[in-house]
């Protein structure tokens, strides 16, 4: 059966939703939930959540009943499926006289698999000679599946590689002469995400999927968690993309470009020397305001202009710098210019990391302290532990550090 003759697009909402039908979103993982919000926004009324099988009858889901399939078939409703598996849900409920189905097609999209080939997702076409590494996470995790393609390239004895990255991330290819091409594209990013958590398809003989964590959860593989002290770039090179222990050693293999000198760097410092603040990030909590005004006062005070790293509007600087909203590839170049970065441990910390810009990292993560400290990176980088400890205890170590970076 071809499930697309039965099934009604959701991407551009159908006129049927404003019937006064019940709605049912079908499934309970990450991306139901993500549908849900996409359409609550769009003040779409949703009713009910559905799973295959409920055993209590007062379950609920993001504060919404939760009913089984069977449960189901007793309402006269209207079915969002949010599942990768939707066209053997789609077929399933059909057989049970429930056809009043929606998907989203443009998020699943079509993915196509012959001979162990990744030829197709959606209107993307893959060529057999193209090595495709998806980075479906944050900054620092992009950067390292590029930092190793020149040596993947080789281990695999592909002639071309291609990142699949969001289109915020697409730039970080750039960093490094291994990666031939890239594809920006956070739906084909989500669609490979999700195609590859559905049907446990990490490794084709053109596609790794590049990242630890392996379902809709978003929690660590056990092989990452059965690998606790391997050093953070090993995590790449041996678990992710597969090269061999015997293969040369990790920094001979992981080669950023040189980082063209930013402009807006060369205009920040015509007056006086600079430094940046980065006080925010997606994966870390918000250090106090009070520490990071320390950190400006500190800085003003022996002479530098301060700006602090802002994404938008709805971030301010902190008192007394100014802001500076710039993408990763200038903030790169302007990080390497500055005197100094002071920022909480982000994506970005990676890159400047690597770039070897002088960087003092706030590690507000025990796992991250521990784990995915950036020394092999740089050995000029600090990092200093803000988790268990007080900010008093915080900023005295910033403090130290800073005057140990100032005497060098």
């Amino acid at each position: 059966m071809d499930n697309k003759n039965n099934i009604n697009e959701l991407y551009k909402l159908n006129p049927k939703f404003s019937t006064p039908k019940k709605k049912c979103i079908f499934g309970t993982g990450m991306h139901a939930r993500q549908t849900y919000v996409d359409l609550s926004a769009q003040g779409v009324r949703i009713d009910y959540f559905v799973d295959m099988e409920v055993s209590d009858s007062e379950a609920s889901y993001m504060g919404l009943p939760l009913i089984s399939e069977e449960k189901l078939k007793e309402l006269n409703a209207s079915v969002i499926i949010a599942s990768t598996s939707w066209e053997d849900i789609s077929e399933r409920l059909t057989q049970q006289g429930i056809t009043d189905l929606y998907v989203d097609l443009h998020r699943y999209g079509e993915v196509e698999v012959q001979d162990g080939y990744l030829c197709s997702v959606g209107k993307y076409s893959m060529e057999r000679d193209t090595l495709y590494i998806l980075c479906p996470a944050g900054i620092g995790d992009t950067l390292y599946a590029a930092a190793f393609a020149r040596a993947t390239k080789e281990y695999r004895s592909m002639e071309h590689v291609c990142l699949i990255t969001k289109v915020s991330h697409a730039c970080i290819g750039d960093f490094f002469e291994g990666v031939d091409e890239v594809i920006a594209s956070s739906q084909l990013t989500e669609q490979l995400d999700l195609y590859s958590i559905a049907t446990k398809t990490w490794y084709l003989k053109n596609y790794i999927y590049g990242h630890f964590k392996k379902n809709l959860c978003q929690t660590f593989d056990n092989e990452y968690t059965e690998n606790k002290n391997l050093p953070i770039l090993s995590y790449y090179k041996r678990l992710i993309l597969r090269i061999p222990y015997k293969s040369r050693p990790d920094s001979f293999h992981c080669e950023l470009r040189d980082i063209a000198k930013s402009q807006i760097a060369e205009m920040m410092g015509k007056n006086k020397q600079f430094a940046i603040l980065m006080p925010y990030a997606n994966t870390a909590k918000m250090l106090p305001v009070e520490l990071w005004e320390k950190c400006a006062d500190l800085l003003i005070n022996d002479g530098y202009c301060v700006y602090t790293n802002v994404k938008d509007a709805a971030e301010q600087a902190i008192a007394g710098t100014l802001p500076l909203c710039e993408g990763i590839y200038d903030m790169a170049g302007i990080c390497k210019q500055a005197e100094l970065t002071i920022s909480v441990r982000n994506g970005m910390c990676d890159v400047l990391a690597m770039s070897k810009a002088p960087l003092i990292i706030l590690d507000t993560d025990k796992d991250f302290y521990e784990k995915w400290n950036t020394k092999p990176l740089n050995q000029n980088v600090v990092h200093v532990k803000c988790f268990e400890t007080e900010t008093e205890d915080i900023w005295q170590e910033v403090l130290y550090q800073y005057k140990r970076f100032r005497s060098r």
